[in-house]
C-alpha cells in the first residue's frame, strides 16, 4: 500500500500545529531498525535549528535526539505497536543542528500510523512545559512495556546511532550516518577501502574498523558483517552469498 505523505501533512497542518515531522520506519538488513524523516515543515526543521526542511528531510531519529530519550520512545512505539497503551504526548531532547553536544526540549505529539507493512510517525513539535519523559523515571517505569522477540523484531536489536557507535569505534563525531548518500559511491574491483576517520555508509561498502577488519553492508540482502577481506566475493550471509552484494543486482 502506498502512501501520499502530501495528502498526509494537510490531514495535520492546522494553523496552531505548524511544526511537524513525518517519519518512516526503516529496516537496515535484521538488526538494525531506525526512523528516517521523510517530510517536514519549516517550523519544523526551526527546532532543530536547520535553516530549511530539506536540511531535516533523511535524518536518522536516533541521531536527531538524546540517546535516553530515544531509547525510550523506541520502547514505547514497539508498545503501540503491539497495542499496549503508553504516552504519545511527551517532551523529549532534539540535537540543535549548529552545536550538536546541545539538546533542546521540546514537546512532541505523535500519531503512530500503520499502513499494510510500514509504520510511519507525525509528529507535532510544542513549546514543552515540563521535564523530558525520560527524566521522569517515577512515571515511566510503570509503563507496561513489552519485550522479547516480537518487541525486537519491529525496533531491532540496535538503532543507527548505535551502529555508528560500534562502527566509528575511536572516533566521537555526531554526525556520521545521519549523512548517509542515497547514491552509492563507486568502487573499483581492484581498489583497497581506505579508512575514513568517520563513515558515510551505505549499502554495497565496506568501511575499515580502527581494530584492522572490515564491515562490509550487503546491497542484496542488506546486512552487515565483518571479515578480514577488504573485498570479499561474495556476501558473508548464508542465506545470501551473493557475489553482487556491491550493486544489488547482477550486471547486465
Amino acid at each position: 500500500m502506498t502512501m501520499d505523505v502530501s495528502e498526509l501533512m494537510k490531514a495535520f497542518l492546522t494553523r496552531t500545529h505548524r511544526a511537524i515531522t513525518i517519519a518512516q520506519r526503516i529496516a537496515i538488513g535484521t538488526l538494525v531498525v531506525d526512523a528516517r524523516i521523510i517530510d517536514a515543515t519549516p517550523e519544523a526543521a526551526a527546532w532543530y535549528g536547520m535553516a530549511e526542511p530539506q536540511c531535516l528531510i533523511g535524518s536518522w531519529i536516533s541521531l536527531l535526539h538524546h540517546p535516553d530519550d530515544t531509547k525510550l520512545g523506541r520502547d514505547l512505539s514497539a508498545a503501540r505497536h503491539m497495542g499496549v497503551k503508553v504516552p504519545t504526548r511527551y517532551v523529549s531532547r532534539i540535537r540543535q543542528a549548529h552545536a550538536p553536544e546541545i539538546f533542546r526540549p521540546v514537546l512532541k505529539d505523535t500519531t503512530q500510523i500503520m499502513l499494510g507493512e510500514e509504520t510511519y510517525w507525525v509528529t507535532i513539535l510544542e513549546e514543552p512545559k515540563e521535564p523530558p519523559l525520560a527524566l521522569q523515571m517515577h512515571v515511566w517505569e510503570h509503563f507496561q512495556i513489552p519485550h522479547g522477540a516480537a518487541a525486537t523484531r519491529f525496533y531491532g536489536q540496535m538503532s543507527v546511532a548505535e551502529m555508528e557507535t560500534m562502527l566509528q569505534g575511536q572516533c566521537p563525531r555526531p554526525w556520521g550516518l545521519s549523512q548517509i548518500s542515497r547514491e552509492m559511491e563507486s568502487q573499483k574491483s581492484n581498489a583497497t577501502p581506505v579508512p575514513h576517520p568517520c563513515p558515510s555508509f551505505t549499502p554495497g561498502q565496506t568501511y575499515l574498523m580502527p581494530t584492522g577488519r572490515y564491515v562490509h553492508w550487503c546491497a542484496v540482502c542488506g546486512n552487515l558483517w565483518r571479515s578480514g577481506e577488504a573485498q570479499p566475493p561474495k556476501c558473508g550471509h548464508r542465506a545470501c552469498h551473493s557475489p553482487h552484494w556491491r550493486i544489488g543486482k547482477p550486471e547486465e
